[in-house]
């Protein structure tokens, strides 16, 4: 006969607490016949189709107007723009599952939601650019900005930052073209500011895809500091602008050590000489020369580059692989150094769970928990729960690097919808904690283990269970493995 759902729940928590061992409850599962966990599917077809969809309903409502534009009344074209953003809002509400669930959704459904999000402030400022008289332009990028603004704060993701920092930048130039000066030194200028404060936003952690962040900054301030080349008498600011470009770019990588703002040095480098070197000498320097300038450039700006790298300090954050290594277990004594991490004792409340446990090897669990967590998310958002905290994941085993592993997922969720396959409900016991963060790649956490459980030693305090990680920032939310941000806890017998 089967296990009752009551009965799961009691083997897991037993499981959870260290009564049981993960092969006595295997064990025990096997004895009721209990059926293995379902191989979690990826809704890629979804995923697909969700982006098909608003493309063809945006490229369909862009032919309409193209081909009826002048022969519609101004009602009629605002009635078609409002459709098709209505239209596009409401299909990003039924891919979250509700208005509810949006701020909780994860994976596929998060890159959709935005994506057609995205499309409808496309459509917004079209329409807002219709409904006025006079500064259409003016009307369409500001609410376009507005719109992006809203929906980054909702629902952040790499194409709704990509949607504001260009709805900004447009704004900005706007703006300044209407209201300043319409002169390329006045609009170039607005750009080059609105990128500074995107690279400074990203450079100082307030921006969750801090990579992104300081490319798109880098991008739109090198594009404002070209444009004053547009009048001789100007030239020489697009050539300041562009330098300090280059300057802060080295400064920052030697800082921080991240990639992005390196390759803004050497390409700000690589163009501003050339161009200073041609216009210093009234076009006296022929075409080849400046290309052998260039090259001679770069390969010099490389190798300073390279020298910044090497001497870059040693606790700066770098970039890593994406998703899990092995396994989290400290790998060297200087990583848990070099962190600084901070343990405290604090409590945690009990928490209803959806759960999932999977069985694989250490190579494949960073594929497992990715495809277990998605199935999770899909299974829990389309039963109408809600989602109410990070993801965690345990590992209740031993297990060592090329062995077997088992992992144990739980996506906190308000109520407790009917289980179904592998996927059950447990509730998480509250009680004291030892906790510590860890910032950066996944294959470095071990280093977080290393100092939780050595302060566990050094107060005399005894596990109560298997520790688990807690998943606050990651590749759904950022874009650079040191940006990703996970909390590590360990439950502790009450004394």
């Amino acid at each position: 006969m089967a296990l009752t759902t009551r009965q799961k729940h009691a083997l897991r928590h037993l499981t959870m607490t260290g009564t049981l061992s993960p092969a006595q409850e295997q064990a025990v599962r096997e004895a009721f016949d209990e059926p293995g966990p379902a191989r979690a599917t990826s809704p890629r077809l979804l995923e697909v189709a969700g982006y098909l969809g608003g493309s063809l309903l945006l490229g369909g409502a862009a032919l309409l107007i193209g081909t009826s534009w002048e022969q519609l009344p101004r009602a009629g074209r605002l009635a078609l723009l409002g459709a098709a953003t209505a239209t596009l809002v409401v299909t990003g509400l039924v891919f979250a599952g509700g208005p509810a669930a949006v701020h909780g959704l994860t994976h596929w459904r998060r890159r959709v939601v935005s994506a057609l999000f995205s499309l409808s402030a496309v459509t917004a400022a079209f329409a807002a650019g219709t409904a006025v008289g006079s500064h259409e332009f003016l009307a369409a990028t500001t609410t376009c900005l507005v719109i992006a603004v809203l929906g980054q704060l909702l629902l952040p993701t790499p194409v709704g930052h990509l949607l504001l920092v260009v709805a900004g930048a447009a704004t900005a130039g706007v703006w300044t073209s209407d209201l300043i000066s319409d002169t390329p030194v006045a609009v170039g200028a607005a750009l080059f500011i609105v990128g500074g404060v995107e690279i400074v936003l990203a450079a100082g952690g307030l921006l969750q895809q801090a990579e992104f962040g300081l490319a798109l900054g880098s991008a739109v301030a090198l594009l404002g500091a070209q444009q004053a080349l547009g009048k001789p008498e100007t030239a020489w600011m697009a050539y300041a602008l562009t330098a300090a470009l280059a300057v802060s770019g080295f400064v920052l990588h030697w800082r921080t050590r991240r990639i992005v703002p390196l390759i803004t040095g050497i390409v700000s480098t690589t163009i501003v000489v050339p161009e200073a070197i041609g216009d210093w000498t009234d076009g006296a320097v022929s075409g080849g020369v400046l290309l052998l300038t260039a090259g001679a450039v770069l390969l010099a700006t490389v190798g300073v580059a390279l020298r910044f790298r090497r001497r870059s300090p040693s606790g700066a954050p770098g970039p890593g692989p994406p998703g899990h290594s092995a396994l989290p277990v400290a790998e060297t004594a200087a990583d848990a150094h070099s962190m600084s991490y901070q343990v405290n004792l604090t409590d945690v409340e009990p928490v209803t769970t959806a759960h999932l446990h999977r069985h694989t090897t250490t190579e494949e669990i960073g594929k497992t928990v990715g495809a277990g967590f998605e199935e999770l998310y899909t299974f829990v958002t389309g039963a109408g729960a809600i989602p109410a905290g990070p993801p965690q994941a345990a590992y209740p085993g031993d297990f060592q690097p090329g062995g077997e592993v088992d992992v144990d997922l739980y996506v906190p969720i308000d109520g407790a919808p009917p289980a179904q396959g592998g996927i059950d409900f447990v509730t998480l016991p509250g009680g004291p904690v030892a906790k510590t963060s860890h910032r950066g790649p996944y294959d470095r956490v071990g280093a977080a283990y290393e100092a939780l459980f050595t302060w566990v030693r050094e107060h005399g305090r005894t596990p109560a269970g298997p520790p688990r990680e807690l998943y606050l920032t990651g590749p759904d939310t950022v874009t650079e493995p040191a940006d990703y941000l996970t909390d590590v806890i360990l439950p502790l017998r009450a004394e």
